[in-house]
């Protein structure tokens, strides 16, 4: 029975293979990487039943400023901090309705995103957090993650609030660790911002931290893609992530993109290669 399992499973991979190939037009190689990755895809899910349980995605709308390249439904903080609270009395509200909705379901897992969840304060994220663990039941959540995100959102006493609930993992998302791209792109940080604050959370305790990484960004080759590389290497990450920019009709660099064209997009196999071949490490 196991023997006609795998002979299943390797049709299966090899037709969508194929399929990706020929409906796609996707090279072999990156139908081979969709493939790998879809099988590690089904090991991590073999165990949730998608029937009877459900994921919760909270969302925090808010930025300490909007990157060049995001289209996102996210504000600056500044023009929105006197309104956060009221923001969370109606975020609350909703969480209540979910519970009422899902209560016959199991929750698997809980992703606070954004936006950026760590502009929160202290106060309100331990609010926040509290709610969370009140309305409902994590005894079978697998994961708990807070995007953290932008590391000048990141302070010791938000990572302390955190560590007090059950939160499993955290992103410190750099993006790039070239501190020319983060000032074109609007990112009001430095790369040392970042290395301190993957630095106090794992000082804290974090064992499975996350990093987000864009690929493709302005001006950005494959000398700036490999040096972010050795960077976040060195940090020894528990996860990155690599993105390749992907302009939205909404985003900032895409309405204006005239203003760039002097500047050279890049996301070559070269540069995929050398991501990949970090993520391996």
């Amino acid at each position: 029975r196991m023997q006609a399992q795998i002979q299943v499973q390797r049709q299966d991979q090899m037709q969508a293979r194929e399929q990706m190939q020929a409906k796609y037009y996707v090279s072999p190689k990156k139908a081979d990487l969709a493939v790998r990755i879809a099988e590690r895809e089904r090991r991590i899910l073999r165990g949730i039943d998608t029937r009877n349980g459900y994921s919760l995605y909270i969302g925090i709308p808010f930025c300490p400023s909007i990157c060049l390249y995001c289209s996102f439904s996210s504000s600056p903080l500044g023009l929105w901090e006197k309104r956060v609270d009221d923001y969370l009395d109606a975020l609350l509200l909703e969480m209540r309705a979910c519970r009422d909705f899902f209560s016959p379901r199991t929750l698997h897992t809980v992703y606070v995103g954004g936006g950026t969840p760590t502009t929160l304060t202290p106060r309100q994220m331990d609010r926040l957090l509290c709610a969370v663990e009140e309305l409902f039941d994590l005894s079978h959540a697998m994961e708990f993650t807070v995007e953290a995100g932008r590391p000048d959102s990141i302070t010791k006493e938000k990572l302390e609030v955190l560590r007090a609930h059950p939160v499993t993992r955290i992103s410190v998302n750099p993006q790039t660790m070239n501190q020319k791209t983060l000032d074109l792109i609007g990112r009001r940080h430095t790369v040392e911002d970042t290395v301190r604050a993957f630095e106090t959370a794992r000082s804290l305790g974090f064992d499975n931290i996350n990093m987000d990484l864009i690929v493709g960004l302005p001006g950005e080759g494959i000398e700036e893609v490999s040096h972010t590389m050795e960077m976040v290497e060195k940090l020894r990450p528990d996860d990155i992530t690599v993105h390749a920019l992907a302009l939205k009709r909404a985003a900032r660099l895409a309405l204006h993109m005239d203003e760039y064209e002097k500047i050279s997009f890049q996301a070559s196999d070269q540069i995929m290669e050398r991501c990949e071949a970090g993520c391996s490490a």
